[in-house]
């Protein structure tokens, strides 16, 4: 009797939970009902940047009702050549109750085209996460991106990691970002994630790279030195640290800037915050979905180190090992060097290799990686010892698990 009557309230509490949650989604649904058909009458704070390197745009937004209730909605957009990114945090007074995370990427091959879209979207109820949704989508080109119609995936909270702290992790992320848009004065320089000025995202260990932020905000490249929990240099008027760039404990990672966890550790080592000191320039490219992410580290001459990774996981997020870039490109040089009026001259392996402007994109159902190649003789002034390729490689993931499997594709230039 005391087993049934033990089933019957575990039942019971279930019944109960069950439903205070669909009274719960009630209730955030009508909050985001409310700020959806009002917010654009509502006080409104904005900044952004466009045409930035890479062609890359970002806008921020907050509007903020009047009256006692205080509903706001914050949002940031983040734009390249191949796609977008959006983030949207819903609140009634200083509590989160609906977050979407939304990823829209463009493709070319097959013809005609068109937009892959990924969404994730978080309810909160009493400042603990309650329920997420994910959605999926491919859509031809030219017609709306709508997920309305999408049928979305439930994902069971159980299967979330650290989905009791996921509330306050995206609280204390929106929370500098709304500081700033109530404050920023009219002659106030704006910065993305890893942006050149402010330089103060940093982690325990580590700092932000300019410009290494993935499209969606989540992730971004970082140094730091082993065994300092708080990366230190050598400051410069704006604020911006570096060491020098041979130290032995210079170490460069992946992290999650919302979470401020390392995901990973890179080869490269490039050596302070800002992405570009002299000659010496710290490149990232990652993929629409933030799935593939590159790192290219060049001097005056020539190329340091150019790997490419991948952010392995959903909720338990790892990096894999990191794929070498180099040996294809130069594979690919001296292929389509031979026989040409510059091989007469020089030797292909006489080049110095920069990579630059890379980017990672779909083509169709494949991932590539692409990059602009520059071939130089040092201190020559012969015309031949000089020219510019770009190179297509196909990015797929590892079947085991291992570092990306990266196969030529073409060459063009020369």
């Amino acid at each position: 009797m005391k087993i049934i009557l033990t089933l019957i309230a575990l039942l019971s509490a279930g019944t109960l939970l069950h439903a205070q949650d669909k009274a719960a989604l009630r209730a955030i649904s009508a909050v985001y009902d409310q700020i959806e058909a009002n917010h654009e009458t509502w006080a409104h704070y904005t900044f952004g940047g466009s045409n930035l390197e890479g062609g890359h745009s970002y806008e921020n937004h907050l509007w903020v009702s009047d009256g006692d209730e205080k509903l706001s909605k914050l949002e940031s957009l983040d734009f390249g050549d191949h796609g977008e990114s959006k983030l949207q945090f819903f609140f009634k007074g200083d509590e989160l109750v609906f977050t979407l995370e939304r990823d829209e990427t463009s493709f070319i091959e097959p013809l005609p085209g068109g937009n892959d879209v990924t969404e994730k979207r978080y309810y909160f109820a009493n400042n603990k996460l309650i329920r997420i949704l994910n959605k999926k989508a491919r859509f031809p080109a030219g017609k709306p991106t709508d997920t309305a119609s999408v049928k979305g995936r439930e994902v069971p909270l159980s299967e979330v990691e650290n989905a009791d702290e996921t509330y306050t992790q995206q609280h204390e992320l929106t929370a500098p970002l709304i500081h700033k848009l109530l404050n920023l004065q009219d002659d106030a320089p704006p910065a993305p994630v890893g942006g050149d000025t402010g330089f103060t995202l940093a982690g325990d260990g580590w700092r932000v790279i300019a410009g290494s932020g993935s499209r969606d905000g989540k992730y971004a490249l970082a140094w730091g030195m082993k065994g300092q929990s708080a990366a230190q240099g050598e400051a410069d008027e704006d604020g911006a640290l570096s060491v020098a760039d041979d130290d032995e404990n210079l170490v460069n990672y992946v992290v999650n800037v919302r979470t401020k966890q390392i995901v990973g550790t890179l080869v490269g080592k490039h050596f302070g915050d800002k992405s570009t000191y002299n000659h010496s320039v710290s490149e990232t490219a990652w993929s629409g979905a933030s799935t593939f992410v590159a790192q290219v580290n060049s001097g005056k001459w020539a190329t340091y180190d150019a790997h490419v990774y991948e952010v392995k996981g959903f909720d338990e997020v790892s990096l894999s090992k990191g794929t070498d870039l180099l040996p294809p490109t130069k594979k690919a040089v001296i292929e389509h060097l031979q026989g040409s009026s510059k091989s007469k001259k020089f030797k292909p392996e006489d080049y110095a290799l920069t990579l630059h402007d890379v980017r990672i994109v779909y083509n169709g159902p494949d991932c590539v990686v692409q990059y602009g190649v520059t071939g130089t003789i040092p201190k020559e002034d012969d015309e031949d010892a000089n020219f510019e390729a770009t190179l297509t490689l196909k990015l797929t993931s590892e079947e085991n698990g291992g570092a990306p499997v990266v196969q030529w594709i073409g060459t063009e230039g020369f």
